[in-house]
């Protein structure tokens, strides 16, 4: 009779264990994931190992670099002025600054 009470509360201690873990990793979850994309980067920025953020900034300065480029050659500076003041292209412009924030997170955290 002292065994089965001994297991059930064995039982109960481990499943009140497993309970304090998952609200331990839906709170991890909430933390990392909640928030905006551009502050959660910058964290990353900050907190990362300093060789990957230096790879991930010279692969975004490559990017920019690049975009730079294709505005000179195609004379696009003119119509990029005029879609930046735009603002109903600001939630789209929002999103794209998001999306790329996400993906320069997943660079430097797919390293570590």
């Amino acid at each position: 009779m002292e065994k089965t009470r001994d297991i059930e509360e064995e039982l109960l201690s481990a499943e009140l264990l497993w309970k304090k873990t998952q609200a331990l990793q839906e709170d991890l979850d909430k933390s990392l994931f909640e928030g905006k994309p551009v502050d959660k980067w910058k964290d990353i920025l900050f907190n990362a190992d300093v060789d990957l953020v230096k790879e991930e900034l010279e692969r975004l300065l490559d990017i920019l670099a690049l975009q730079e480029e294709v505005i000179e050659k195609y004379s696009l500076g003119e119509a990029m002025e005029k879609i930046a003041l735009d603002t109903e292209a600001y939630d789209k412009i929002q999103r794209h600054k998001d999306n790329f924030a996400i993906e320069s997170m997943s660079k430097i955290l797919g390293h570590e």
